[in-house]
């Protein structure tokens, strides 16, 4: 499918890696107008927007904080499709940087840039650079929704089940839980209380030293 798209990047334009991914990876341009658009419009958390000599900036997200990230890329998307913007696995698992709206979208008659909300959940700050793989994105068709009212639904085995209600429990498993608690002095017997919960029986274990 034909997309129009302006590019007011210095990257390239987005490409499949392989002949059949499904996403072409998205890169960041850290230029001094796209960021400062950003600045003017959004505050956030726990990022810092620092620039650098050559004009472009550098932004740098601490643990648990998030930043929204230029593309430079505008396009016009036919009506009955979207663009998603989904994680990079390679981020995510090596990084833990990944979408903070995942997937986010982009709409047929959207006209702005593409930007990309990123959230760090590591525990380290992670500085994001001109030209960087950030996101993926993938075109999907969409239908429209029709509402019609009715009195009662169609019913299903399912029902109202819900919030894990078809999920089967593990026999083998059970969960454990773990308090920690403050001692008082080096011969409190008390140091940590430990609870473990199987289905049907909850047991308390106190243990010392």
């Amino acid at each position: 499918m034909v997309i129009q798209v302006i590019n007011k990047s210095t990257n390239e334009l987005p490409a499949y890696a392989t002949e059949h991914s499904s996403g072409m990876d998205l890169k960041a341009y850290m230029s001094t107008a796209s960021v400062a658009e950003i600045l003017k419009k959004c505050r956030y958390s726990k990022a810092e927007y620092v620039p650098l000599s050559d004009g472009r900036y550098r932004v740098t997200i601490q643990p648990q904080g998030r930043a929204l990230i230029p593309t430079g890329l505008y396009v016009s998307i036919p009506v009955g499709y979207e663009i998603q913007v989904r994680p990079k696995s390679g981020l995510a698992i090596n990084k833990g940087i990944t979408v903070l709206n995942t997937p986010g979208t982009v709409d047929a008659d959207y006209r702005g840039e593409i930007g990309v909300i990123l959230i760090n959940h590591s525990c380290l700050e992670y500085s994001i650079y001109d030209g960087d793989e950030i996101a993926q994105a993938v075109l999907c068709p969409v239908d429209e929704i029709v509402w019609r009212e009715v009195e009662v639904l169609t019913d299903t085995a399912r029902g109202t089940g819900g919030f894990g209600s078809t999920t089967k429990p593990n026999n083998n498993e059970k969960a454990s839980y773990y308090v920690v608690g403050a001692t008082t002095s080096s011969n409190d017997p008390e140091l940590a209380t430990r609870v473990q919960a199987s289905e049907g029986e909850s047991t308390t274990f106190v243990t010392g030293e």
